[in-house]
């Protein structure tokens, strides 16, 4: 049981950079604590404009939220994240074009895509684009837009527009949740507009998802689940 607030509460963070969503009976569980302990917790957390209580959880949706950094990110859950981006480098070929957005899944990519040759990628993700051009045969383009220093990434507007001008052979990107009943879908508004831009321009699509994910629905949907050619999760 974490007994001290601030454990909490370090935890229900580090768990929201990861996910971007969260139920309170799953932080009850994780923190071992009752779940009017959590709801008092979130709406703290709420209060300090760390993120936005919604119905059953919370959502990481506010500019503060990006204090938890990208080490944070890349470190927690590294083993699960790391071998679903593996699985999904072996469906990139050399010379592909990718759309990649940046999310705390796809992270693990970047490095990975260094080991391939001739890409072409465009990717909201700064940390992402660092990594894949260690490779000189790799042509790397960084969507522009309002920079979250913090995620390393951009978002906004003009992210979107970027990504409006290419196309790609395989958009890979990652989501709030996926279900029969409401498909792939996204609590963040600003990650919605995004994704929804990978999938417009892709030929064909790759979501990463890890077992969290699945028979949850986000207040944005992406699209259908037909839209999705591959699933690469550890479930």
């Amino acid at each position: 049981m974490i007994k001290l607030k601030q454990e909490r509460f370090d935890k229900i963070m580090a768990i929201l950079t990861r996910e971007h969503f969260v139920h309170i009976r799953y932080l009850a569980d994780e923190l071992e604590v009752s779940g009017e302990t959590v709801r008092r917790d979130l709406l703290e957390l709420q209060e300090q404009g760390m993120l936005r209580c919604v119905r059953g959880g919370a959502v990481l949706d506010t500019p503060t939220a990006g204090e938890y950094d990208i080490n944070v990110r890349i470190q927690t859950s590294a083993m699960e994240k790391q071998a679903i981006c593996r699985t999904a480098v072996e469906l990139i070929d050399d010379g592909d074009s990718l759309a990649i957005e940046a999310a705390t899944t796809t992270l693990g990519m970047g490095p990975l895509l260094a080991e391939k040759n001739g890409l072409t990628i465009i990717t909201n993700s700064i940390y992402i684009g660092n990594e894949a051009a260690r490779n000189p045969s790799n042509s790397v383009f960084i969507a522009g837009g309002r920079l979250d220093i913090a995620a390393q990434k951009n978002m906004g507007t003009m992210t979107v527009e970027a990504f409006n001008t290419v196309r790609a052979d395989k958009g890979i990107f990652s989501s709030s949740g996926i279900s029969s009943e409401f498909g792939v879908t996204e609590y963040s508004e600003g990650e919605a507009d995004v994704v929804k831009a990978v999938i417009g321009i892709s030929k064909s699509t790759i979501l990463l998802a890890d077992y969290r994910k699945f028979n949850v629905a986000g207040f944005r949907k992406l699209c259908d689940l037909d839209r999705i050619n591959t699933v690469v999760t550890d479930w």
